[in-house]
Parts: structure tokens; sequence; C-alpha cells
């Protein structure tokens, strides 16, 4: 995500590998950073893993649109060959996660905004 807002601020065509239909489950990193912190004080998750994610996938082509249309441009992508070895989608099973209490709070429209902004600030 970061790489396409990057690229829109310059003004320079973001590159897509494939037809951009792959399908991935974007999670905000402070949602992330709130599963960490209550990871700390649960001994529940001692020695455990767990799948982070909103339990929701999106293609790329999606986010490129919703970054494209929060930045208001109309620049259009690159399509490039498929990288070799990419799933085709994933989708993170975030049940146990949930039954921790944990749950994903930022949307991917308030993720997306979010990351502009930041990225904005560094640039």
């Amino acid at each position: 995500m970061s790489a396409f807002i990057i690229k829109l601020l310059r003004g320079e065509r973001p590159v897509i590998y494939g037809t951009g239909e792959k399908r991935r489950d974007f999670i905000y990193v402070d949602d992330v950073n709130d599963f960490h912190l209550r990871c700390i004080d649960d001994e529940r998750t001692e020695g455990e893993a767990y799948n982070l994610g909103t339990g929701v996938n999106y293609s790329v082509r999606e986010i490129y649109d919703e970054i494209a249309t929060q930045l208001g441009t109309s620049i259009e992508p690159e399509f490039r060959p498929d990288l070799p070895g990419e799933a085709q989608a994933n989708l993170a099973d975030i049940s146990a996660a949930r039954a921790l209490g944990w749950q994903p709070r930022i949307d991917l429209h308030e993720g997306l905004a979010r990351s502009i902004e930041y990225v904005e600030r560094i640039l």
C-alpha cells in the first residue's frame, strides 16, 4: 500500500503485478499493536501463535482504486507479469484472537486515510 501511495504522491505510475485481482486481508498497524499490548497481560497467549487480519479480503486493484480516490488522482497503474509463487488469495482466520476479546477496529477506508497522511508527512 505504501508503495502505491508514494508513487501516486510523486505523480508516478505504481506497478501492479498480475491483473490486480489477487486478494489480500489487509490490517492497519494500530490494530496489530493493540493485539500485542493485549498479549502482554494475558497469560493465555503465552507460547501461542495468532493470525491477525480483518477477516475481509480486498483485491489489489480495489486497494489501488481506494488510494487513488482518496488522493484525487486518475493515474493508472502499470501492470506487469505475475510474480511467481504468490497466492491468489489470503484471508486470516482471526477466531483465536477474537476469543481473547480482540477485534480489529480500523476499517480499510480509515486505515488507508491514516497511511496516506503518514506518508505525506515523511515525504
